[in-house]
C-alpha cells in the first residue's frame, strides 16, 4: 500500500511519496507514483493539480490520467470548486470500484486503490484523499494515504498542532514531508524505496531532484538522535549534555537545504 502525503504551506502544496509498489501477492517493484499537470485555459487562470496514490499500481496507473483531468475540469477558485471536486470524485471512485474493486473481494489478493489529489489556484491550496469510495477533504492543512498513513499523521499531528497560526514556507513542507516519508519507511513494513517530491506553486510544478532528496535523509539520518534527545532534555527540564556546535551544524545544513528547494522553485517549471 505504501504512502503518499500532501502539506499545504504558505506558498504552494507538496506532494511526496515513496517508490515501493505491489500488484498482489508477493511481487514488489519500484516505480514513480507522483504526477503533476497544468491545465491552462485561454482567459482562465492556470490551474496546478499534482496526485498521488497507493494500493495496487497497476489500478493507480489505469485511473490517474482520467482522475487528472477529472479535477481540471472541477477545479476553480469560486465557492463551489471544493464540493465539485469532492463530488466528482467520488461518484467516480464508486463507479470504479463497484466495476473493477468489489467483483473481486473475494479473491486471495483482492485489489485496491487510493489517491490523494493536491491543488493550486490563484494563491489557494486544496487537498483530497480517498478510501474505496469516500472522499474526504483535508481538515488541518494535510493527509496522507496507504499503509503508512495514520502513523505519517500522527507524525504531522505532533510537529504542526504546536505551530499552530505559523505560515509554512513550501520548501519548509518540502523538508518536513520528506522527513515523515523516510520515517515511514524505517518503521512500516511495505514502505520503502525511494522517496519522489513534487511542488505545486505560483511559479509553476517542480519535482525534487533526487539527490538533494537523498541530501535531506542523510541530514535527518545523521541529526536525529540528538534532535530527539536534545527535545527530551527540553521538556523534562535537565540540562542537555549535547554539543552545541553539532546542533548549530544540524541547524545550518536544515537552513542550507531549504536554500536549495528554494532555488529550485525559482527555476523553469516543469509543463
Amino acid at each position: 500500500m505504501s504512502i503518499g502525503l500532501g502539506i499545504i504551506a504558505s506558498d504552494g502544496v507538496v506532494l511526496a511519496a515513496d517508490s515501493e509498489i505491489g500488484s498482489g501477492g508477493d511481487f514488489k517493484g519500484v516505480d514513480q507514483k507522483l504526477a503533476g499537470a497544468i491545465s491552462e485555459t485561454a482567459g482562465q487562470l492556470p490551474k496546478l493539480i499534482g496526485l498521488a496514490g497507493a494500493g495496487s499500481f497497476n489500478y493507480y496507473q489505469s485511473i490517474r490520467l482520467e482522475v487528472i483531468a477529472l479535477i481540471a475540469s472541477e477545479l476553480g477558485n469560486d465557492q463551489q470548486s471544493d464540493s465539485r471536486i469532492k463530488n466528482g470524485l467520488e461518484s467516480f471512485m464508486i463507479d470504479f470500484h463497484s466495476k473493477h474493486v468489489i467483483p473481486y473481494l473475494k479473491t486471495k489478493c483482492p485489489p485496491a486503490v487510493c489517491v490523494l489529489v493536491g491543488t493550486w489556484i490563484d494563491g489557494r491550496g486544496g487537498l483530497w484523499a480517498t478510501d474505496m469510495s469516500t472522499v474526504r477533504p483535508h481538515t488541518f492543512g494535510y493527509e496522507a494515504i496507504g499503509i503508512g498513513a495514520t502513523p505519517a499523521i500522527n507524525l504531522l499531528h505532533g510537529y504542526l498542532e504546536g505551530a499552530q497560526g505559523i505560515q509554512m514556507s513550501i520548501e519548509s513542507a518540502a523538508l518536513l514531508a520528506c522527513y515523515v516519508v523516510q520515517r515511514s519507511k524505517c518503521e512500516v513494513e511495505g514502505v520503502g524505496q525511494s522517496t519522489n517530491i513534487i511542488i505545486l506553486g505560483s511559479g509553476g510544478i517542480h519535482f525534487v531532484p533526487r539527490e538533494l532528496i537523498l541530501d535531506c535523509e542523510r541530514v535527518f539520518d545523521q541529526n536525529y538522535t540528538a534532535f530527539q534527545s536534545e527535545a527530551f532534555y527540553y521538556v523534562s527540564g535537565m540540562r542537555s549534555p549535547l554539543d552545541r556546535t553539532e546542533l548549530e551544524l544540524a541547524r545550518k545544513n536544515l537552513d542550507g537545504l531549504r536554500q536549495s528547494i528554494r532555488a529550485i522553485i525559482s527555476e523553469t517549471p516543469h509543463t
